[in-house]
Order: C-alpha cells, then structure tokens, then sequence
C-alpha cells in the first residue's frame, strides 16, 4: 500500500492462484473417486454375495469417507483459510501456528476411522482395553501339520527339495 491505495503485486497473485489450483484439484479428485467408489460399492450389494461381505464393505466404504475427510479438515481447510487471509491483506497473527498443529496431528488420527467403523477393530480395541481375554467363537485350529507349507516338510527333506 503505497499513498493510501492498493497496488496489485502480479507474483503473489500468480502463486496464490498456483495454490487455490493444487487444492481445487485436490478436492475435485476427492470428490470424483468418491462418487466412484460408491457407485462401484452399491454395484456390488445386489450381488450374491454374504451378508458379512457386504456390511464388511459398507464399513470400509465409510471408513474411507471418514478418512478422506480428515485431511480437509485438518489440512486443506486451515491452509486455504490461511491463504485467503493473506490475499485480501488480514494478519491472523498467533492463529497461523494452528496449521502446524493440525498437519502435526494428522498422522496420528488418520487411522482412527478404521479402528472405530470397522467392527473388528473396534471390538478388539474395546477388549483391549477392558482387558478381557480373546473371544472363543474363532474355530480351533487342528493339531497336526498343515499340508503344502514349509512347516509340514520334515527337516532333513527340507534340503532336497527344488522350488
């Protein structure tokens, strides 16, 4: 600002457009494979497949919802925010430092969509946690050697046979 008017500074605009691109493309991206995948996951549930499969699939399905979400939460949004405020010459001060914090914490609550949605996960954190011992619905395995492993290859075969 020079004399109380405005001047236009051509390479900050050109960077900032560069910026407002990559995150443009980066949730047109998001939104396409998204459509994608659900209409590819519902091309699937009429299918003859086990109830198990597709509930399994649902929560996949939504887990990665989830999941993609995180990043524009914690990413995408905080730093377009930043930048606009910068573009139309508005100092956030302290407030910049909350994008460290939640690109910081990004890595560590990205996984946690699938330990939640999926029920396996879920149900092995909660026993986990309320230290209750491994369920007893699993089948028991059989106690003698598994056919066709390195396992049931007695020791002094192991030498002779050619792969």
């Amino acid at each position: 600002m020079a004399n109380g008017k405005y001047e236009v500074d051509i390479p900050s605009i050109i960077g900032m457009s560069i910026v407002y691109l990559i995150v443009s493309s980066s949730f047109i991206t998001i939104i396409y494979f998204g459509i994608k995948c659900y209409k590819c996951i519902s091309k699937l549930v009429p299918s003859n497949d086990s109830y198990r499969s597709k509930q399994l699939q649902s929560h996949l399905f939504w887990a990665l919802v989830t999941q993609t979400m995180i990043p524009v939460i914690l990413m995408h949004t905080p730093v377009t925010l930043v930048y606009a405020f910068a573009l139309f010459n508005h100092d956030i001060g302290m407030l910049s430092g909350f994008v460290s914090m939640t690109i910081a914490a990004y890595p560590a609550i990205d996984p946690l969509p699938s330990i939640f949605i999926i029920p396996c996960y879920r149900k092995a954190l909660k026993n986990y946690f309320l230290c209750r011992p491994k369920s007893k619905n699993r089948r028991e395995e059989t106690k003698g050697p598994r056919t066709g492993s390195v396992i049931s290859i007695p020791p002094s075969d192991r030498a002779t046979t050619t792969l």
